[in-house]
């Protein structure tokens, strides 16, 4: 039997193991990549390119996570592969993102820690958004209000009680990401929560809590208020 044959037959077998168990969950790394890169070499043997890329990065996360210029330069394959790859990870944040709508409960650190973790994916610099919440401490919008370097971020008090104001909002939770994963609040974000607490007081607005996105279980980021900080 041809070569070619025999890869037909391959990837047939793993599409149909896919389709017949209706999950990865039974799959090695390499050969989830293999199934991915189906669709963008019709002719060629990816298992061999699989591992060869994953040998590059360690882990199908690390590859997944990286940018589309990353991945071509670092894994020497095309922009078609390299879209194909880093847009996985985006569509599963979109995904999750379509799940928070208005009037949604954020009351629970579980809940508005997974939120922000989906909602600041693959941010490689400092960014922060501010949760509204109405009376019931039901979701109003996210509000992406400051943006920085790798450890520090600045943000515009005007815009965020413009935004608090015109939604009505009674309720806000802070939150940033930590690119480093350093799991602890700086000087400086200590400082920015009591300020932004002092600053929506006067207005009658609480700051339910400040989470730090640091940890790919969002159950571990850092959260201001179960650390008796706010």
């Amino acid at each position: 039997m041809s070569d070619t044959n025999l890869h037909k037959g391959h990837r047939k077998n793993v599409r149909n193991r896919f389709i017949t168990e209706g999950s990865l969950d039974s799959f090695k790394e390499h050969e989830v990549l293999e199934l991915l890169l189906f669709y963008a070499y019709p002719m060629k043997d990816t298992n061999e390119i699989a591992h060869r890329i994953l040998d590059k990065y360690g882990s199908l996360q690390a590859l997944l996570n990286d940018t589309p210029e990353g991945i071509m330069s670092r894994a020497s394959v095309t922009e078609n592969v390299a879209v194909l790859l880093s847009i996985i990870p985006h569509i599963n944040r979109k995904i999750a993102l379509s799940r928070i709508k208005k009037g949604i409960s954020l009351a629970k650190f579980s809940k508005a820690s997974e939120y922000l973790s989906y909602l600041l994916y693959g941010c490689e610099r400092e960014k922060m958004y501010a949760l509204l919440l109405d009376l019931k401490k039901n979701y109003i919008k996210s509000v992406a209000i400051a943006e920085g370097n790798e450890r520090t971020v600045s943000f515009s008090s005007k815009k965020l009680v413009d935004d608090v104001l015109i939604s009505k909002a009674r309720f806000v939770i802070l939150g940033h990401n930590h690119p480093d994963e350093i799991q602890y609040p700086s000087q400086e974000d200590i400082e920015l929560t009591t300020e932004v607490k002092n600053l929506l007081s006067p207005l009658g607005v609480c700051l339910l809590d400040h989470i730090i996105v640091c940890n790919s279980d969002y159950m571990q980021n850092y959260s201001f208020a179960r650390n008796g900080i706010l």
